[in-house]
């Protein structure tokens, strides 16, 4: 018996091998034609999740409803039903298009929402039960076609709000930077403040009339109204554990008393107390149903992370006293939740009805902002200007919108130009000026133009050396003018102002490449790119946590005040 040869049997062995490699790979592609011929995609190896609540129109959690997360392409749906407390889970390997919806036969159908889902993902949304006759879903999602209701005689908003969902794919209009814009306004519209008109407040205290009212309280402690009035005193000082104690006595004593049950909840509030806040309101409701106190509700919703709750709250607030806070706190909570229209017809409505707030017109300018009629926003914000010329906050406004597009805004240079000459020493006055003077005349390149845009960016920065905005902008002006050493410096300085500035790291890229030195450009570029990476993942953060409404219906306007 003759051996074989080491080499040949080397060569035998590998051909082995190489004949179970090529089985190997034919068995896997037999495989995935089976799954392709069955019609279904590889699963992957993340789950996917989409989780939420199922209400109805009241806002009470729905048990037992049937829940499903269906795919375009033909793979069987996900179906769930939710639990005692409303929630429901769906898990799914398969990443796509999808819609979910929900539905109780004795209680209603949600709409159908859109989602595209990625390996991984775990996506929010929360889903309200419609009856039949308040808005019927179409398989698309949308309201299949029913008479138009007579929204005056009804006293009811045609839209309905009949869910939420977080959002990647932001609603809106306009380029990213322009969407980020609009996001920064409907932030700021949070925090306008209505103008106060005498209101009591004790910010720092007053020590002799603290002193007074706790030598009232020692010597009747169980007087309602020595703890009624010290606890207001010390609300009103901002002190609000001590208001609790004080203001639950008075409470316990005399419980029909309105204003101390009011400003205990307020003192709850305050204290960041949101469960017992929620629990006193409802309580009060109960026995007095109010305006204030649905609005205030709306407030502790949205703290509480409800907003499905806060804009029935707020809405409901509007119905029973259509006032100027009452608009204010709906509108806005449609605009930051991006129900751009109901929020653009909110404040339209609301605007009518009070002429002479400049905060519901600067809400309905940042609501037209995000919708993208840029000069309409602007032309709005100068009517909330001509109210108090000399309040900075429309041409604030004002400028950001136009910091926020590429093109000049119609009107914007002009309302810039007179907050330039109301407060000339103001940096933002200076800083916006330049910034309309710029965007009108790049192209022309006028060198009046420039010396003009560099002279109130220079006192821009004098006025305020932290300005970010205003070093980017004269690095702007100076590499426009083939000036790069100069612009260089510029934005070093915006980035010594604002770390991680987007633009300045990219414009400096740039800059360093006209001036031939190709090294830093390159690090300049590597680091805009890491700070666009993780700019864009902290805005998809917050957007899944402020999450969107989903609106069905035409949002008309609601009923004028009277």
């Amino acid at each position: 018996m003759r051996c074989a040869h080491p080499k040949s049997l080397r060569f035998e062995t590998s051909g082995i091998k190489h004949v179970w490699t090529i089985l190997g790979v034919a068995i896997a592609l037999a495989s995935a034609a089976l799954w392709a011929t069955a019609g279904r995609p590889l699963p992957p190896q993340e789950p996917i999740r989409v989780e939420g609540t199922v209400r109805n129109t009241g806002g009470r959690p729905v048990v037992g409803a049937s829940v499903s997360l269906q795919a375009k392409g033909g793979l069987a749906p996900v179906t769930a039903q939710s639990g005692a407390d409303g929630a429901f889970t769906l898990t799914t390997f398969h990443p796509g298009s999808y819609t979910v919806r929900a539905e109780k036969k004795e209680v209603g159908k949600s709409v159908a929402v859109s989602l595209a889902l990625s390996p991984g993902d775990t996506r929010r949304i929360d889903l309200v039960l419609l009856s039949s006759g308040a808005a019927p879903p179409s398989a698309a999602g949308q309201p299949s076609e029913t008479p138009a209701r007579n929204t005056e005689s009804a006293g009811e908003s045609s839209f309905t709000v009949a869910g939420l969902t977080d959002w990647t794919n932001a609603g809106g209009h306009g380029s990213d930077v322009h969407l980020r814009g609009s996001e920064a306004l409907a932030k700021e519209t949070l925090t306008l403040e209505p103008e106060r008109g005498g209101e009591k407040t004790f910010p720092g205290g007053d020590a002799a009339r603290e002193k007074e009212l706790r030598e009232n309280l020692a010597r009747a402690p169980g007087s309602f109204a020595a703890n009624h009035e010290l606890g207001e005193f010390c609300l009103r000082s901002q002190k609000a554990g001590d208001a609790i104690t004080y203001l639950k006595q008075a409470y316990k004593i005399n419980p029909a008393d309105y204003s101390n049950a009011h400003d205990l909840a307020l003192a709850f509030y305050a204290a960041g107390d949101d469960s017992q806040a929620r629990e006193h309101v409802q309580e009060m409701l109960k026995r007095q149903d109010k305006a204030e106190l649905h609005r205030l509700l709306g407030e502790i919703d949205e703290r509480m992370n409800d907003p499905l709750s806060a804009v029935r709250e707020y809405e409901l607030a509007v119905r029973l006293e259509p006032s100027e806070p009452n608009y204010f706190a709906w509108g806005k909570e449609l605009l930051y939740h991006r129900a751009i229209g109901p929020a653009v017809q909110v404040f339209t409505q609301g605007s009518r009805s009070h002429p002479q707030s400049a905060r519901l017109r600067m809400g309905l300018a940042a609501a037209l902002f995000a919708r993208g009629s840029n000069a309409e926003a602007v032309r709005i914000l100068g009517e909330a200007s001509e109210l108090d010329p000399a309040a900075p906050g429309p041409y604030l406004f004002a400028g950001k919108m136009e910091s926020a597009v590429r093109a000049p805004i119609p009107g914007a240079e002009e309302m810039q130009a007179r907050f330039l000459r109301i407060h000339p020493d103001n940096a933002f006055a200076n800083y916006y000026c330049a910034l309309s003077l710029w965007k009108r005349d790049r192209l022309s390149h006028s060198d009046a133009t420039t010396a003009r845009v560099d002279s109130l960016l220079h006192r821009a920065i004098q006025l305020d050396p932290k300005l970010a905005e205003a070093y980017l902008q004269l690095g702007i002006l100076y590499a426009d003018g083939q000036r790069f050493p100069e612009a260089i410096g510029a934005f070093q300085q915006a980035l010594a102002a604002r770390p991680g500035l987007e633009e300045a790291h990219y414009r400096l890229a740039e800059a360093y490449t006209r001036s031939g030195d190709q090294s830093k450009a390159h690090q300049q570029f590597q680091v805009y790119e890491q700070v666009t990476r993780q700019k864009a993942a902290q805005i998809q953060m917050e957007r899944r946590r402020i999450r969107q409404f989903v609106i069905i219906g035409g949002a008309q306007p609601p009923p004028s005040e009277p």
